[in-house]
């Protein structure tokens, strides 16, 4: 056995290093590497395992404070949050608390007068009045409970709704690279289940069990203590079993995060109109069902074991009841043969020593559900931390407007290098370059050059690594990313459409402007389109919400995609292949139309075809990062360099396919 394999089996069976494991986010997952670390490598002697007996003893005796201390702070931070999505949960809970604490005791109570007034023969009269007060009583209790619960089942819905929106807010602060971050992703899976709804539900479930509980103990401390302690005695080890079954219902969720995600993942792909020409063209159904069953059979293997811990952990607790059920009823039974209680109390006590049991469970259960969510929170706080931390571009709205002349602007990157988080390429490299208000520049290069990086980071999708980017002077970072963005239009390469109008695709939520809108369709080349349309630009796009959604062509997609720049009217365009999807002839006027769109503006082409950087004033070349060449086509192809090349590669090409 290696030394790594009887280190795990030594840890496992130690409770203080397994206990570190399950708080290892409260005191801070280095503490637990540090102890590995330490140890993994070291020769496996009876010293040495007495030795890690002590130390993880003294490590988690030595944070114990801090976890509880953590917990207690998660709790609180639970009620602020709470309070602040939702006022109206926290007092409906409190209401459900009372009402559904004090119903089970009323209908105990309330059951063993009625029997009472049976047994001791009290007039037909009384008896209906108590039977009428009785169910009278319990109808009101009942009304109230399914007002109570229909609004809160309405307050979860809006508290659901606010948290949706939260985490799709998240989504679009968070740094474009983060997106998708498999970790942030995982996270935010997990934090799910921190829902102030639920944490809630089990407050008001607790404090209904506290209010029961006290009515029992009560009625119990006019009888016998010592039933008392038997029934709490056996209902710990119920309790016992509750949390082993948590704890395994919460490791076996957080197994399954990853799993879950790739069956949502291949569920959208093959229920996607989007991949629907793929999957048939390519014939990928039968590598999908694959992948399908690959990782369901991996969860079902998950799943299995889980059922297994769980069915004996159930098949104990049973067994437990069974006994507790029976120590009730010899005990009661006892007592009525030795005339010590009447069958009305019989009937109560019951009653009261069925419900004690099942809240002692439920109360334990109930405790082991709020430190559940209580974990969960530790992941939410580290998710929405995590989320802060990794959305600085977006935070810079906070800052306060920048006054900034866009009559007469430069945009400058100096000394500009950029390599891709958690990679070690550079990909630009020092690069320097000025653009001024009006300028047409046409940005040219091999795949793999650095054009569409530079475009990302001109767009502040991504930082530079090293150097800056100012706009007259100011570091673009310092800019509020709103009032930025406004200055630049641009279409991408792989631009998307929503699922929405087509006037929703061009305008998002600008004011609508009847007359810049007509211009915008017909200078893309849309307007025809749209006119022989049935609803006009009120077509709603694909069919995800509507079922007479439309599907454009590659063309008029790309169309739509320019369209939408043109209605921005932003001082700096940004044209990253925008004709990438048009024949040559419809290229060509495509390039006329933003040449004479952008004659006042500044513009910025990449395209492959390198017949459109005619249109330019100056081209930049970019090889491996850098700027190699810098100048106007005739300066270029004097100079006989890259562009050169590459145009001439072009220009027969077209001539062979010409001829």
């Amino acid at each position: 056995m290696s030394k790594e394999v009887l280190f795990e089996k030594l840890c496992i069976n130690n409770s203080s290093y397994r206990r570190l494991r399950d708080y290892e986010q409260n005191v801070g997952s280095q503490i637990v590497d540090q102890l590995s670390n330490h140890y993994r490598f070291v020769v496996p002697t009876n010293d040495w395992i007495d030795e890690l007996e002590i130390f993880t003893n003294r490590v988690y005796n030595k944070y114990k404070g801090t976890i509880y201390m953590k917990k207690t702070k998660n709790l609180i931070y639970l009620f602020k949050r709470s309070w602040k999505i939702s006022k109206g949960l926290i007092f409906i809970a409190a209401l459900k608390s009372i009402f559904f604490g004090l119903q089970p005791l009323i209908n105990i109570v309330g059951l063993g007068i009625v029997i009472d007034s049976l047994i001791t023969k009290l007039p037909l009269s009384d008896v209906i009045n108590y039977i009428l007060i009785f169910v009278g009583v319990n109808l009101a209790f009942s009304i109230i409970g399914d007002i109570l619960d229909l609004i809160d089942v309405i307050l979860q819905r809006k508290t659901s709704d606010v948290m949706q929106m939260e985490y799709m807010e998240d989504c679009v602060n968070i740094n474009y690279h983060y997106v998708q971050d498999k970790s942030i992703l995982d996270l935010k899976k997990k934090s799910m289940s921190a829902h102030p709804a639920f944490f809630l539900r089990d407050i008001s479930k607790f404090s209904s069990y506290i209010i029961q509980f006290a009515g029992i103990v009560f009625i119990f401390s006019l009888l016998s203590v010592y039933f008392l302690i038997a029934i709490f005695i056996t209902s710990f080890f119920n309790v016992v079993l509750v949390f082993a079954k948590r704890k395994k219902e919460f490791n076996f969720k957080n197994e399954c995060v990853e799993d879950e995600q790739r069956i949502e993942y291949i569920f959208n792909v093959m229920t996607g109109y989007r991949f629907a020409k793929e999957i048939r063209i390519n014939n990928a159904g039968a590598l999908l069902k694959g992948k399908y069953h690959n990782v369901m059979k991996n969860i079902l293997s998950k799943f299995k074991r889980f059922c297994n811990k769980l069915t004996l952990i159930n098949t104990t607790n049973t067994i437990i009841t069974v006994i507790q059920t029976f120590i009730m009823y010899a005990y009661f039974s006892y007592l009525v043969f030795d005339n010590k209680i009447t069958i009305a109390e019989y009937t109560v006590l019951l009653g009261a020593t069925a419900l004690l049991t099942n809240i002692l469970i439920s109360f334990f259960d109930n405790i082991a559900s709020i430190n559940q969510t209580i974990k969960y929170t530790d992941l939410y706080r580290e998710y929405k931390n995590d989320i802060k931390m990794r959305s600085g571009i977006s935070l810079s709205n906070q800052n306060k407007k920048i006054d900034i002349d866009m009559d007469n602007y430069i945009v400058v990157f100096e000394n500009v290098s950029f390599v891709y988080p958690n990679t070690k390429k550079i990909v630009l490299d020092n690069l320097n370059l000025e653009i001024r208000k009006g300028d047409r520049i046409g940005l040219v290069g091999l795949n793999g050059s650095g054009k569409t990086t530079l475009i990302k980071l001109l767009t502040r999708l991504y930082n530079p690594t090293k150097g800056k980017i100012t706009l007259n002077g100011i570091d673009i970072k310092d800019i509020p990313l709103k009032q930025y963005s406004d200055y630049i239009g641009i279409v991408l390469q792989d631009f998307y459409l929503f699922a929405y109008t087509i006037k929703e695709n061009i305008v998002f939520n600008k004011p609508f402007n009847q007359e810049k809108f007509e211009f915008s369709i017909e200078k893309s080349g849309l307007l025809n389109f749209i006119d022989s349309l049935e609803n006009k630009e009120e077509t709603y796009l694909y069919k995800e919400i509507s079922k007479d959604g439309l599907e454009l062509s590659g063309g008029n997609g790309q169309k739509l995609a320019i369209a939408r720049v043109m209605y921005k009217d932003s001082d700096f365009l940004v044209f990253d292949e925008p004709t990438s999807s048009l024949d040559p002839i419809a290229e060509y006027d495509m390039f006329w139309q933003l040449y004479n769109i952008a004659k006042d503006k500044t513009s910025l082409f990449i395209s492959h075809r390198l017949s459109s950087t005619k249109f330019c004033d100056k081209i930049i070349v970019l090889d491996n990062g850098k700027m190699i060449e810098y100048g106007t086509h005739e300066e270029l192809m004097e100079r006989k360099g890259l562009y050169h090349e590459l145009f001439s590669i072009q220009a027969n090409q077209y001539l062979k396919e010409g001829s």
